[in-house]
């Protein structure tokens, strides 16, 4: 009877996150002459001609890095080209796959939560996700989020079975889930680290046993990624993962030497160094932040607009200033900066949440979950605020509707015990 209700629970979730979104691509496919090829923005086209280039299919796939290497992680176009090789390449399947994928990992989430939390908070956590503003269109776009939150999601649920149970089986799954998520977004490359961290001191009594766990997730991982790595050293002469990284490599180094160069202008003049300092940090902040405006908009309501055919040049235009940038969502209607409001004040309150949870879980002793989330936060936030890229943000949105959940529970906790010390009086 309880498996039975688990598994309706799961398809009732599956049902509640992929409606909207059938719904929501019925309706790109018929707003505009463009149809569903609207959804193929750049990244996604790449994704799609990668995947043409491995089933051998007749495409203009250029490599623009000059060697053998793909430029984004591997796993996902060779995802897309393995159904491309059954049902016959089209854009159309790689959305549909996605929406199929993203609900998948709605149900993770529930049992993630069913794992962590009593079952009505494991079902708000799922909705929370589904919702979560920036994924309506990020699970339709043909890119690799789903399948990673799908890689990432599992990842998370052997890792937690293992710490119930302490079986190494959980913790070998782990690391090999841990390795196709890395495979299909380079984002998640340093995860393992944390996660072993967090084995050690979960249990810092046992730190024997703890430790050689922790050696065994990462030995698995390197000794699984390590083939890859090596392969692309021998084709292009470096250990990455992607030519994207060696792009972000190559952008990091240009910024090093700007930095460099202005501390030698700066320290020329040693009597103004600290004024200096503070002028160039103030106008350095401000060009960085007008140049990644996207802060302001990353929920996903530019893409929507895109995607329906609209002229969205002025919106993009107007990211440098969330007031610039609702005058121009009016201009489309009230309807459309309602939504961004909507979709501003939803992320509100998830951060807020999750970071209140932060205090609950430290104020119930739970300092190193309190540790390991906080070092998941810092870790994709730093990632995410290096490029302002919402695709970037997409992995941390798992633990904040984790944490919002866990958040609920502990309030309604605390009514409880409100109402009972009232009715004892």
């Amino acid at each position: 009877m309880i498996k039975g209700k688990f598994l309706k629970v799961l398809f009732l979730l599956f049902l509640i996150s992929i409606i909207p979104r059938i719904f929501v691509v019925s309706i790109i496919a018929s707003s505009n002459d463009r149809g569903l090829s609207s959804l193929m923005a750049e990244d996604a086209m790449r994704y799609y001609e990668t995947a043409l280039h491995l089933i051998n299919a007749p495409v203009n796939f250029k490599n623009n890095l000059g060697f053998n290497i793909l430029y984004d992680a591997p796993l996902y176009p060779l995802f897309l080209s393995i159904f491309f090789k059954i049902f016959g390449a089209s854009y159309q399947l790689a959305i549909f796959l996605n929406i199929f994928l993203f609900s998948i990992s709605v149900c993770l989430i529930y049992i993630i939560g069913k794992l962590l939390f009593p079952e009505k908070y494991a079902f708000c956590a799922a909705i929370i996700f589904s919702f979560y503003p920036s994924l309506l269109m990020y699970s339709i776009y043909p890119m690799s989020e789903p399948l990673f939150l799908v890689l990432f999601l599992s990842a998370f649920i052997n890792l937690i079975l293992f710490l119930k149970t302490q079986k190494i089986s959980y913790l070998i799954f782990t690391a090999f889930l841990l390795v196709l998520a890395t495979l299909t977004k380079e984002v998640a490359l340093f995860i393992p680290v944390i996660i072993a961290i967090f084995i050690i001191m979960k249990n810092i009594k046992k730190w024997r046993t703890t430790v050689k766990a922790a050696s065994l997730l990462i030995a698995i991982y390197i000794a699984t990624l390590s083939p890859f790595l090596i392969y692309n050293h021998r084709s292009c002469g470096y250990y990455t993962l992607s030519g994207k990284i060696l792009d972000y490599k190559s952008a990091l180094d240009k910024k090093i030497r700007v930095f460099t160069a202005q501390k030698r202008i700066t320290a020329i003049n040693k009597r103004d160094v600290l004024p200096q300092n503070i002028t160039n940090l103030f106008s350095n902040s401000r060009l960085y932040f007008q140049q990644y405006g996207n802060f302001f908009a990353g929920a996903g309501i530019i893409g929507m607009l895109r995607a329906l055919g609209y002229n969205v040049s002025e919106v993009e235009a107007a990211t440098k200033s969330p007031r610039l940038f609702i005058n121009a969502l009016k201009k489309f209607g009230w309807g459309w900066a309602a939504l961004q409001y909507y979709a501003w004040i939803f992320m509100v309150c998830v951060y807020i949440c999750s970071f209140s949870a932060l205090f609950f879980l430290i104020a119930k002793g739970k300092i190193t979950e309190a540790a390991f989330f906080l070092i998941i936060f810092c870790y994709f936030l730093f990632v995410y605020f290096y490029s302002y890229s919402t695709r970037y943000s997409i992995p941390l949105i798992p633990f904040l509707s984790i944490l919002c959940s866990y958040f609920l529970l502990n309030i309604g906790a605390m009514k409880s015990k409100k109402t009972t010390s009232g009715d004892a009086v």
